[in-house]
């Protein structure tokens, strides 16, 4: 039986979080690096995100849990739908 295809967007990426979450990183000029501890310093240590994490984020390389999307928006400090593109 062949492997699922994962649902992708219509520009066939594997996230729609990427333009919002750079257009965020740099009104803050936050790097890569940046977001990790962010993301650290609110999951308490849970989520230890790498800058290649980010890299693939940023790019849709990468998939995004319900669970790594509200960690992320709370350690930005926006909601999730502005990281959806939604607002």
């Amino acid at each position: 039986m062949p492997a699922p295809r994962r649902l992708r967007t219509k520009e066939g990426l594997l996230n729609q979080i990427g333009p919002q979450l750079r257009r965020i990183m740099d009104s803050r000029s936050f790097t890569n690096d940046d977001v990790c501890i962010a993301v650290s310093t609110v999951t308490k240590g849970e989520w230890v995100m790498q800058p290649i994490d980010v890299t693939h984020l940023l790019s849709g390389r990468r998939i995004v849990s319900s669970v790594e999307l509200i960690a992320m928006a709370k350690a930005l400090e926006v909601r999730a739908s502005v990281l959806l593109g939604e607002e």
